[in-house]
């Protein structure tokens, strides 16, 4: 998380692990940019305990980041790039328990 957002670990608390790897397939024009097909991952539910202040996203070094936003897991899901809303579906699924206690 720091490397991309410069949320110290202080400041994130674990809610739950995801059960299982969940992941996706890049379109085929980025596959042949960046030389491989998608990612799978270990997903995580975290509370940010911190400020606003606290999030710094010019510390990441190849700049993936250019603005952040709170939203709901529903906006989320709208706003984020096609490829990669069914896992936000799928975690939206696994989550949703924990969520809905937040």
């Amino acid at each position: 998380m720091f490397e991309e957002t410069g949320i110290r670990r202080e400041f994130l608390d674990i809610v739950t692990v995801g059960n299982t790897w969940i992941g996706y397939e890049f379109p085929e024009e980025l596959q042949l940019q960046k030389n491989f097909r998608g990612q799978v991952h270990k997903w995580f539910l975290l509370r940010f305990t911190g400020e606003e202040g606290d999030i710094n996203l010019e510390i990441a070094p190849d700049d993936e980041f250019i603005a952040w936003k709170w939203m709901d897991f529903h906006e989320l899901i709208t706003k984020t790039i096609p490829f990669k809303r069914d896992t936000y579906r799928l975690l939206l699924a696994e989550f949703s328990d924990y969520l809905r206690r937040t």
